[in-house]
């Protein structure tokens, strides 16, 4: 029924999205339950047992101290009694049930935007032309969709059937129209930068980190209402850190959204149509100004206390420095930030001199007056005696040009390959060396480029200008809408093992080998060397084999040099092949779908 590229959600249609010949339906109604179900199934096989305030308390010896927990889960539940259920499971495994009923209702709610827009195609329609025309569509059929849900859910309650018991009715309600106006949102803001399956798969989960942050304010807030702690992962001080940075971070730009809008506006608008057009640069700087203004009492003002709050009146900006120097020395940590900040700082500032020479070779081979070509300009006298070409003064200038351009281009691929690298140089020694320390960092390394997306979506005074001229030099098809998404999802596929909670410590490494080393080396491999390609796809074969080899390769010797834990080498390399193959035929984006895959893959195999 979901035939490829002609599936979309309501009040949208293929201009909305990536073209692709494959539109990714699948992936987005399935890679959530899967997850869920995944990580449902490692609660129970590790299940522990919970304490009075019904946070989970792991008791096997393989989990007597996990790499991502820094104190323990906080007693968010204190003095409260565990109910009858969450004495028989842990609040963990609950609460994983919980999260299975929320992706399997999301995925009937992607679903049923599919059929809907599959059935109104077949009868005559008047096309949608304003914005409001769209939302007011949209709006209706989100709430027709949440009634019918609802309708479902109780019918089957009324005949003793369980569907999606494990949800609140307010659970339902909220995560219903959060994730509606999440795709809605979404598909236009980024047009053309999503396919229809990331887009379900990117709301599906900033939906979760939502209503996973409502769970833990409510479990605070009205503790006698809630029998255990409602996160989907342990309530420790990183979760909270994290959902702070992340869903905070989306949080701001919501509210700010008036700011952000009215500076793209100045920015995009010419000059002639503008009431002041002398005044732009000015309302720009005021824009950028009360933007940065308001952004900075937010963190500092309303996230901060929220922290505070969740985590028993501890301030947390201390919490964060004693965090700091809680290393396995007093100088790891402090040494592992001045590591990053020395690789981020020279890769920056080397790919901005690459920039700044391809910007002066671009102008410079203008200035000639003709596209430039690398043949010299060859001129004949017109009453020469005889044919011999002279070299002008032209062809000389071009063979500068020529020299110029060896040593600023690098192709696309290489360029976009290089951060895959330096994915692998800062982020393995740092997971294998100091987890937690690390999972905190990817938390603030994600809320960082939400800013810096803003600041360059938006043309945010005085960086905007210079964040788009730097981004677009690194930016392929997959990038063609107006969001920059790649190294969105670079840094969560690399960071995938540690915020999921994996128990083994080749899955915390897995998503950088397969990103930094197995997809990097794939399209090097495969656009160098590849002739065998995969049915219906660009992507070939060689590539694939170097995907395999170079991943398992690499994974035996983290295990060598005692960076992870043993495993079973043999069903690692059967994970790794299924990998293979769908890095070979799908048309998602890799960064996202890949570490994903892997995760539920490699937990499923018990490597």
């Amino acid at each position: 029924m979901l035939a490829h590229g002609n599936s979309f959600i309501w009040s949208t249609d293929a201009r909305s999205f990536r073209a692709s010949a494959d539109d990714g339906a699948l992936c987005g109604l399935l890679l959530g339950p899967l997850l869920a179900t995944t990580m449902l199934i490692s609660a129970l096989e590790e299940d522990g047992s919970t304490d009075e305030s019904g946070s989970y308390l792991p008791n096997g010896p393989a989990l007597t101290n996990p790499p991502w927990i820094v104190e323990g889960p906080v007693p968010i539940l204190q003095g409260q009694a565990v109910s009858s259920a969450a004495a028989s499971m842990s609040a963990l495994s609950l609460s994983r049930c919980t999260l299975l009923s929320l992706q399997t209702m999301i995925s009937m709610i992607f679903l049923s935007h599919l059929c809907a827009t599959r059935w109104a195609r077949q009868w005559p329609q008047r096309t949608l032309q304003s914005n409001w025309q769209r939302l007011r569509s949209y709006s209706g059929a989100s709430v027709v969709i949440i009634g019918l849900l609802w309708i479902l859910r109780e019918a089957f309650g009324h005949f003793g059937v369980p569907l999606w018991t494990g949800l609140a009715r307010w659970e339902m309600i909220s995560a219903s129209i959060l994730f509606q106006a999440s795709m809605y949102a979404i598909s236009r803001l980024g047009r053309r930068s999503f396919t229809l399956g990331e887009l379900g798969i990117v709301a599906a989960l900033g939906v979760t980190l939502m209503i996973e942050a409502m769970n833990l304010t409510l479990a605070k807030l009205l503790p006698h209402t809630t029998p255990y702690v409602k996160s989907f992962r342990r309530a420790t001080p990183l979760l909270i850190f994290q959902l702070a940075l992340i869903v905070g971070t989306f949080f701001v730009g919501f509210l700010l959204s008036p700011l952000l809008y009215l500076s793209r506006h100045l920015a995009q608008k010419p000059l002639h149509r503008l009431r002041w057009p002398h005044k732009r640069d000015l309302h720009r700087r005021l824009l950028a100004g009360f933007f940065y203004f308001f952004a900075a009492l937010f963190v500092a003002g309303a996230l901060g206390l929220w922290v505070r709050w969740l985590l028993g009146q501890r301030d947390p900006w201390l919490w964060t420095i004693r965090f700091i120097v809680l290393g396995k020395h007093w100088w790891t940590r402090p040494l592992l930030i001045a590591y990053w900040l020395a690789c981020i700082t020279g890769s920056i500032a080397g790919w901005q001199a690459v920039v700044s020479r391809a910007k002066k070779f671009r102008a410079a081979s203008s200035a000639i007056g003709k596209p430039f070509t690398t043949q010299p300009q060859i001129s004949v006298p017109p009453n020469s005696a005889n044919s011999t070409p002279a070299v002008t003064h032209s062809a000389a200038r071009d063979g500068a040009l020529i020299k110029s351009k060896k040593t600023t281009h690098l192709s696309l691929n290489a360029r976009r390959k290089f951060f895959h690298a330096l994915a692998v140089i800062m982020y393995v020694p740092a997971i294998a060396i100091d987890p937690a320390f690390t999972h905190l960092a990817f938390s603030l390394a994600f809320s960082v480029f939400t800013f810096a997306e803003y600041i360059r979506y938006y043309a945010l005074y005085p960086f905007g200008a210079s964040f788009h001229i730097f981004m677009s030099e690194f930016t392929d098809h997959k990038d063609s809408g107006p969001v920059i998404l790649s190294h969105f999802y670079l840094l969560t596929g690399c960071c995938g093992g540690l915020w999921l909670e994996a128990h083994k410590q080749i899955m915390h490494q897995t998503g950088v080998l397969i990103l930094g080393i197995g997809d990097a080396l794939a399209s090097i491999v495969g656009r160098r060397y590849g002739r065998l390609h995969w049915p219906a796809s660009s992507k070939t074969i060689e590539g694939s084999a170097a995907f395999l080899s170079s991943v398992v390769f690499s994974a035996w010797f983290l295990r060598v040099i005692g960076w992870c834990q043993d495993f079973s080498l043999l069903r690692y390399t059967g994970v790794v092949s299924i990998l293979c193959l769908i890095e070979g035929v799908s048309e998602q984006n890799d960064n996202l779908i890949l570490p994903i895959f892997g995760f539920i893959y490699l937990s499923l195999a018990h490597v």
